[in-house]
């Protein structure tokens, strides 16, 4: 199990399957669903990002079945967001702040 997927706090966060996580995505290629198959590869295997690092969604095994959360998939999402390095002083304020806004407007988007 990864360190990161341990950081859902399951007494606080809206608790999904992979399917209902899927669910809050808008269709992908050609108009396809996002599969829970697709959640599961984010969770067992990440998506790589253009500086070379792995980012993962959060879950958590229960009974033999993958968990993760609404406030996992909008760390998830918020995590891919590109960062402004052109930026000098006071970039890392302004990357949080930047990474919490795409958060905030990943939620709108879902419905959240």
């Amino acid at each position: 199990m990864v360190a990161s997927q341990l950081s859902i706090d399951i007494l606080k966060e809206r608790m999904l399957s992979l399917a209902q996580a899927a669910k809050l995505f808008p269709p992908a290629r050609r108009g396809r669903p996002v599969t829970p198959n697709a959640i599961w590869r984010w969770v067992s295997t990440g998506v790589r990002l253009a500086s070379g690092t792995v980012v993962r969604l959060e879950a958590v095994k229960v009974s033999g079945r993958w968990l993760t959360s609404e406030e996992a998939v909008v760390r998830f999402i918020a995590a891919q967001q590109p960062v402004d390095t052109a930026a000098s002083e006071g970039a890392g304020a302004r990357a949080t702040r930047g990474n919490a806004q795409a958060a905030d407007e990943a939620l709108q988007q879902l419905g959240i």
